[in-house]
């Protein structure tokens, strides 16, 4: 006699360092009725966790969270094989932590609380952009911009962890550039940051920092270094981009080029001729 379908029209994704192979999960899914999904696609009814990738926030979670899907322990599935039938999720259920209010204090990265808070509610799913990831990251085959999408009231945008950035003072004679990237693994268990500076015209450096366990570690990582670059924090709602001597800024981008296009770095500031 066949296993009962008890996950039928169900689909799971995994997340975090589970006790049990993920293999195993899968099997036991697909076995009773169900479906497994790399990512927490618009398909996914359940995402199976722990309480440390909770606490985390790491990819999947940040975007269970954001559509309201039921984030559960990992017992969720043996429990409903033993039971014949879907349970309530509630029993099994991984609650996100809830941030505590530090009066007047700034993170890492620079940002008050107050408006990390306001940023975060803000924040409706974490996705896989298209960028081309950086050439020479070693990253192209195994990971993804990070891009985040936005919904607050009546007003939707995207956060695009991808940023191009120009020094150029004739006096000083500095014409630089430094480039930057928040890269997710398409696995969405580990996260890194990479760099690439250096004159302009030249390939330059590329660094890469991380592998990070989590999206916050990466992220904070990100802004502190683009903060360190243009005296401007990143990502913040409704904030303009300010200009400041000796530091950088933000170089609109061309949405034709491609990080991967052969060749070498370089931009034409206004007046000068291509």
């Amino acid at each position: 006699m066949p296993p009962k379908a008890v996950f039928k029209g169900q689909t799971f994704a995994l997340s975090g360092k589970l006790a049990l192979p993920r293999k195993e999960y899968e099997e036991t899914i697909r076995k009773h009725g169900g479906d497994v999904a790399a990512s927490v696609t618009t398909a996914v009814t359940f995402l199976i966790s722990t309480e440390d990738d909770v606490k985390a926030v790491s990819q999947k979670v940040a975007t269970a969270l954001g559509r309201k899907l039921p984030v559960v322990q990992e017992g969720f599935v043996g429990a409903c094989v033993t039971a014949k039938r879907l349970l309530e999720p509630g029993k099994f259920a991984i609650k996100a932590p809830v941030a505590k209010k530090r009066a007047a204090s700034k993170g890492g990265d620079g940002v008050p609380p107050a408006k990390a808070a306001r940023a975060a509610k803000a924040v409706a799913e974490v996705v896989l952009g298209a960028t081309p990831v950086m050439a020479r990251s070693g990253l192209e085959d195994k990971a993804a911009v990070v891009e985040e999408k936005f919904e607050k009231g009546f007003v939707k945008g995207s956060l695009l962890w991808d940023v191009e950035l120009v020094l150029n003072d004739v006096a000083a004679g500095k014409d630089k550039f430094y480039n930057m990237q928040l890269l997710a693994a398409t696995a969405g268990d580990q996260f890194w940051t990479v760099q690439n500076w250096g004159k302009t015209g030249m390939a330059g450096r590329v660094h890469t920092d991380g592998p990070f366990a989590d999206l916050v570690s990466a992220k904070r990582n990100f802004r502190r270094k683009y903060r360190a670059k243009t005296g401007n924090v990143f990502g913040e709602l409704g904030a303009s981009f300010l200009e400041k001597d000796g530091k950088y800024k933000v170089l609109a981008k061309d949405e034709k080029k491609s990080c991967d296009a052969p060749g070498v770095w370089q931009y034409y500031p206004r007046g000068y001729a291509q």
